[in-house]
C-alpha cells in the first residue's frame, strides 16, 4: 500500500489540513470565515478540550462544536465544513486532539496520544484507506459527470443484487475484485432507486406499471439524495409509456426549487417524464402544508431523523396519517429493532411489524466514515418496509 503524504495542519484553527503549504495559501481566502468563526468559538468553549473513550460523549461533544460554529456564522456549513468538526484529528483511544502520532501512515485515520501510542489498535485499514481515495475522487468530480449512461434499460428479472446489477449496467461479466473507485460510486448512485425497485418486487407491494403517476416523497433529503437524481431514471424504466413519476424531498437543509433531468431517448420516445422538488421544512410541517401532495410511498434513507426522539415521534405521527408504503434503511443490524422498537412506541402498538426487515441486497459498498463510532459505514445497509403504519399484516421472510 502506498504511504501517504505528511499533512499540515491550518495552524491557526486546527480543523483542516493540506498537503503543502503553497495549497494551504490557496484555499486561505475560503477558509478564513469559518476559520475565524472557529477562533470565536474557542474562546466560548475550547473545542479541542475532551478526553473520554465514551463514544456516546464524543458524538456530541463533536455536534456541539458544529452547531457552535453555525451559530456564530449565522448560516449553515458546507458538507467539507461539517465533516472538518465531526472527523477532528484526535487519539483514537481516548480522543483527546493534543500530542498526536499518526499510528498508521497508509489510511491516515488512525491518531494515537503519547499515553497511548504504544498500543497497537486494530483497524479495518483497508477499508479506510479505500474510503480515503472515493473521498478524493469525489471532491475532485462530480458523480454525474463521471457516470454517463442513464440510457441503460436493465432487465431487473436478472438482477438480485449489487453486483448483477453492476454486470447489467456494464453490459459485461466483472467480479467485485476487479472493482475500481468508479465502480464503487456507481452503487452508491443506484442504491436508491434500485432499494425501492427491490423492496416493492420483493414484497409485491406496488406494480409501477400500473401507475401513471407515482408521488414519492423522501424525508430529510440530504447530498446524497441531491446528487443521485439521475439514478432515478432507473425507476422510470420499470414503469410503462406516458408515466410520470414525481420526487418530493424534504427537509430543513434543502433549497426550495423544482427541477427536471434530461432524459434518454426512449423515455422521451415513450412520454415519460420525472420532477424533483425541494422543499426546506420538516415532513410533518410539510403535510399540513399547501404544497403537500399525497404520496404512494415515503422512504427515509439512512433514517437519521430517527435519532432526536421528538422529531421522530412528529415524522413518524405524519407518516402513519399518509397511509401508504414506508420505506426505510438503516447503516447498522442495531438500528434495525431500534427503530422497529421505536416505531411502536411512538404509534401506540406493539403488533406493528414490518412486512420486510433484513439486509438490503441492493445497499451501497462505498464505505463512508462514520462520526458516531470512529469507523465506516455503507449506506442503505439494512432495509425495512411497512405496507403502512396503521395495518397489521405477516412479515415475509427469507429476504
Amino acid at each position: 500500500m502506498k504511504e501517504c503524504p505528511k499533512l499540515e495542519e491550518c495552524p491557526t484553527c486546527r480543523t483542516i489540513a493540506y498537503c503543502s503549504e503553497e495549497h494551504r495559501l490557496l484555499h486561505l481566502p475560503q477558509h478564513k470565515e469559518i476559520c475565524d468563526a472557529i477562533i470565536e468559538v474557542n474562546k466560548q468553549r475550547n473545542m479541542h478540550n475532551f478526553c473520554g473513550n465514551a463514544l456516546e460523549e464524543w458524538t456530541n461533544f463533536k455536534k456541539e462544536n458544529m452547531q457552535a460554529v453555525e451559530q456564530q456564522l449565522h448560516r449553515e456549513l458546507e458538507l467539507y465544513e461539517q465533516q472538518m468538526l465531526l472527523f477532528p484529528k484526535s487519539c483514537f483511544i481516548c480522543h483527546r486532539q493534543d500530542n498526536l502520532k499518526s499510528f498508521c501512515l497508509y489510511c491516515v485515520s488512525i491518531d494515537l496520544c503519547c499515553e497511548h501510542n504504544l498500543l497497537f489498535r486494530e483497524h479495518s485499514c483497508k477499508n479506510m484507506q479505500h474510503c480515503l481515495s472515493l473521498d478524493y475522487m469525489q471532491a475532485l468530480k462530480d458523480r454525474d459527470e463521471m457516470l454517463l449512461k442513464n440510457d441503460v434499460y436493465i432487465n431487473m428479472k436478472e438482477v438480485n443484487d449489487m453486483p448483477s446489477f453492476m454486470e447489467q449496467y456494464l453490459q459485461r461479466k466483472i467480479t467485485l475484485d476487479s472493482w475500481d473507485n468508479i465502480h464503487f460510486e456507481c452503487t452508491e448512485y443506484f442504491s436508491r432507486p434500485l432499494t425501492l425497485i427491490y423492496g416493492l418486487r420483493e414484497g409485491n407491494l406496488l406494480h409501477l406499471q400500473s401507475f401513471k403517476t407515482i408521488i414519492i416523497h423522501i424525508i430529510s433529503g440530504t447530498f446524497e439524495d441531491i446528487n443521485s437524481l439521475y439514478a432515478w431514471e432507473l425507476l422510470l424504466h420499470q414503469c410503462d409509456e406516458n408515466a410520470k413519476v414525481l420526487i418530493i424531498m424534504i427537509g430543513p437543509n434543502l433549497q426550495e426549487k423544482c427541477r427536471n433531468i434530461e432524459l434518454c431517448k426512449t423515455c422521451i420516445a415513450r412520454n415519460k417524464k420525472i420532477q424533483f422538488e425541494y422543499h426546506r421544512t420538516l415532513y410533518h410541517n410539510y403535510v399540513v402544508s399547501r404544497f403537500h401532495m399525497q404520496p404512494h410511498v415515503i422512504i427515509g434513507f439512512n433514517a437519521r431523523f430517527m435519532n432526536d426522539i421528538e422529531i421522530a415521534a412528529n415524522i413518524i405521527r405524519a407518516v402513519r396519517r399518509q397511509y401508504c408504503l414506508f420505506l426505510l434503511t438503516t447503516k447498522f443490524e442495531s438500528k434495525v429493532q431500534q427503530n422497529i422498537m421505536k416505531i411502536r412506541e411512538i404509534v401506540y402498538s406493539s403488533m406493528l411489524t414490518p412486512v420486510i426487515s433484513g439486509l438490503n441486497r441492493f445497499r451501497s459498498w462505498r464505505p463512508y466514515r462514520d462520526y458516531e463510532n470512529d469507523g465506516l459505514f455503507y449506506s442503505n445497509n439494512y432495509l425495512i418496509i411497512y405496507t403502512n403504519l396503521v395495518s397489521i399484516r405477516t412479515p415475509i421472510l427469507g429476504l
